[in-house]
């Protein structure tokens, strides 16, 4: 089991990563991380935009839509509406306009949702 500083320590290093534009090394970190811990949403949410930084798209889809699901009850709208805004550039970088445009309405909702908060 990992400790709580170490995840943090993982966390810090794979932020620093994906500022200096080293895609691989962030996800690298965090896919180890995500292994450890699989409900450490912190970690989900950095891969997920590390991955679309790679333009690895599906991937990106796929652990936003984790994230999505884990966090819905326990995050501010604001955070889901971006979630769903890179979802849906996701989809639309895989040229799946249907399903980016049900995400892209999903984030107007929830960003409407943060300003009534």
């Amino acid at each position: 089991m990992m400790s709580l500083e170490q995840q943090h320590w993982i966390l810090a290093s794979s932020y620093v990563y994906l500022q200096m534009q080293h895609y691989d090394k962030a996800i690298c970190l965090l896919e180890a991380l995500l292994v450890l811990d699989k409900k450490n949403l912190q970690a989900l949410k950095i891969l997920s935009y590390a991955y679309f930084k790679k333009e690895r798209y599906e991937d990106a889809f796929i652990s936003a839509r984790k994230w999505i699901d884990a966090s819905k009850n326990l995050i501010e709208p604001k955070e889901i509406a971006l979630m769903y805004l890179l979802q849906g550039r996701s989809l639309l970088k895989l040229n799946r306009k249907d399903l980016a445009k049900k995400c892209l309405q999903k984030y107007k909702q929830y960003l409407g949702n943060s300003n009534n908060v």
